[in-house]
This record gives structure tokens, sequence and C-alpha cells, in this order.
């Protein structure tokens, strides 16, 4: 893998974790839920731990099988295309443009980013050695 790879992947990673801040506080902020007493305010913290933690399963030192780690995955998606359609509510969107539908893709290829990111950093994945140097 070279480092154009590497700082490519990255970037759009923490671009996504970046854009699931602003996207969960904006949302928090906006909408006016009866009875929600900054309930939405748990959000942000809960949209992190969800993101990091499905990156770590499915991003660890193995691809796994394990359903765990595909549940997780999908209930951060859910969890983040929610939220950012709460936001949505605030403008309009065109019709034929499911408020779910954008956020969901957007931070599907988010998460895939976050994942191969910390697969990269933290993972198995190593660098390729240089063409002179020994493997």
């Amino acid at each position: 893998m070279t480092w154009a790879t590497k700082f490519f992947v990255t970037f759009f990673a923490l671009v996504d974790l970046v854009m699931l801040v602003v996207v969960t506080t904006a949302a928090a902020g906006t909408v006016d839920l009866p009875h929600d007493r900054g309930i939405l305010w748990w959000l942000l913290p809960l949209n992190l731990l969800l993101h990091l933690t499905a990156a770590s399963l499915i991003g660890g030192h193995r691809v796994t099988r394990e359903p765990v780690a595909w549940i997780a995955a999908a209930l951060t998606l859910i969890l983040i295309s929610a939220t950012g359609t709460m936001l949505s509510d605030s403008w309009r969107l065109p019709p034929y443009l499911p408020a779910w539908l954008l956020w969901g893709a957007v931070f599907t290829l988010g998460l895939f980013a976050v994942t191969l990111a910390w697969r990269i950093w933290i993972g198995q994945w190593q660098m390729a050695p240089a063409e002179d140097e020994e493997a």
C-alpha cells in the first residue's frame, strides 16, 4: 500500500468523523422534539462510539464473519442516517432524493473509509516495502 493511498483513506475517514460530529451536533441543536430534555445530545457520543466500534470489529486484525460486527455496522448506519434525516427536515431536498438515502449513502462510504483506516493503522495491513528494500 502506498503512502498516497494511506493518506487518502485516512483523510477521507477523518472527514467522515468530522462530518459525523457536525451533522449530529446540528441535528441535536436544531431539531425540536417534544419532551427531548437534551437527550439528542447523547447521539454524538453514541454515533462516534458506534462508528469506531464497527470499524474495529470489521477492520480488526482479520476480517470477521461474526454477526455482531455486521449488526454493529447496520446499527451505526441506521442511527447516523436517522440523525441526518432529522437534520434534513430543516431544509427542502429534491423530491427524488429521500433524506435517509442521501445520508445512508454518504455515511456508508464514510464508515467504509473509517474501517479501512482502522485496518491500515491498527489492523494487519502494512506498508508495502519499497523495491530496493527487503520484505
